[in-house]
C-alpha cells in the first residue's frame, strides 16, 4: 500500500504516535537521526494531516508535542512538525477573511504566542496587523517581551 493511503488510514484509524514511528522503523532515533531519516516526513505529514483532519488549534498541536521553554523548544526534534502545521495554517489563512485568523492561531502559553510569532515572521507575516489579527494582542505582547520589539 502506497505511504499515503497507510498515512490517511493511521490518521482515520486513530493509531497513537508509537504505532507509526513503529511502522516507519523511527523507533529510539533521537535528534538528527531522527529528523534526517527519510521516513521522518511521513511522520511529520501524519501529525500535520491529523490535526488539519481535526480542526485541531494550534494549541492541540503544542500540547501534544509537549513543549515547555522556548529557548528549548525550536531545538526540539518535532518542532518541525509543529512549524509545518503553523505553515499549512498560513496557507488556509489567505483564503479566509482576516478577522477569522485568531480562530486559527488565537491562544496558547506565552512561550506557544512567541514560537507562533516567530514562525509567522519567518513566513513573511512581518506587519503588526496580520500578526495581530492571527495571535493577538497577547501574542503580540509575550513576543515584545521576549525580543523587545513588535
Amino acid at each position: 500500500m502506497p505511504i499515503g493511503l497507510r498515512i490517511k488510514s493511521w490518521i482515520k484509524k486513530g493509531k497513537p504516535d508509537e504505532y507509526v514511528m513503529n511502522k516507519l522503523k523511527l523507533t529510539g532515533l533521537i535528534g538528527r537521526a531522527l529528523t534526517e531519516d527519510p521516513n521522518f516526513k511521513y511522520f511529520q505529514k501524519f501529525k500535520v494531516d491529523g490535526w488539519l483532519k481535526k480542526e485541531a488549534s494550534t494549541t492541540t498541536a503544542w500540547d501534544d508535542l509537549e513543549y515547555i521553554a522556548l529557548g528549548e523548544v525550536t531545538k526540539v526534534d518535532t518542532f518541525r512538525i509543529y512549524e509545518q502545521y503553523i505553515t499549512e495554517l498560513n496557507k488556509k489563512a489567505e483564503n479566509i477573511h482576516w478577522d477569522q485568523w485568531s480562530n486559527l492561531f488565537g491562544g496558547g502559553s506565552e512561550t506557544e504566542l512567541v514560537a507562533k510569532v516567530l514562525i509567522l515572521k519567518k513566513l513573511g507575516r512581518t506587519n503588526a496587523f496580520d500578526t495581530g489579527n492571527m495571535v493577538g494582542s497577547t501574542g503580540l505582547l509575550a513576543y515584545s517581551r521576549q525580543f523587545e520589539e513588535i
